[in-house]
């Protein structure tokens, strides 16, 4: 039996739903003065690649840095940067991205982002996520990224 258009329509706005508010969330340790807000990924084909956007806000007087991430759901993850120069869009790896004292670095779409690399797994909206975060001062941490659908994309229309 197939569904009704307004079936699906409501069961995808469910999905989109909870993976938002899901993503609202934030995860911070007692020991870390760094918080991870709001991590979400897209829907990806297994053995593709992948990518998780967060926000992370250094509360604390010292500056840290991201160094590292790793993820079950891929064969490597590593941290990138897209690159706009002129009518070109190309991406370069970051060995490390600087989270500076009392700021917060978002990672976007368009922007910095972490690349889900050889996923071992289909991504698809609902899934959850388990990335390990490697912080030069604040050490590992685990955060959950909800695949679902995320704020709007900068590049969007853009032709490559």
């Amino acid at each position: 039996m197939n569904p009704t258009p307004i079936a699906r329509f409501a069961a995808l706005a469910l999905v989109a739903g909870l993976a938002s508010a899901a993503s609202a969330r934030t995860e911070s340790s007692g020991a870390s003065s760094l918080v991870v807000a709001r991590p979400w990924s897209r829907p990806a084909p297994a053995g593709g690649a992948g990518v998780v956007y967060l926000t992370i806000t250094n509360r604390g007087a010292r500056p840290d840095a991201l160094v590292g991430a790793a993820s079950p759901a891929a064969a490597r993850v590593t941290i990138h940067q897209t690159l706009h120069v002129g009518a070109v869009i190309a991406m370069r790896s970051l060995a490390s991205l600087p989270i500076p004292a009392g700021r917060a670095v978002s990672l976007v779409p368009g922007g910095a982002h972490l690349m889900l690399e050889g996923l071992t797994r289909p991504l698809r909206l609902g899934d959850r996520i388990a990335v390990t975060l490697t912080f030069s001062r604040a050490g590992a941490r685990t955060i959950t990224s909800v695949v679902g659908v995320g704020e709007a994309e900068p590049m969007a229309g853009m032709r490559m």
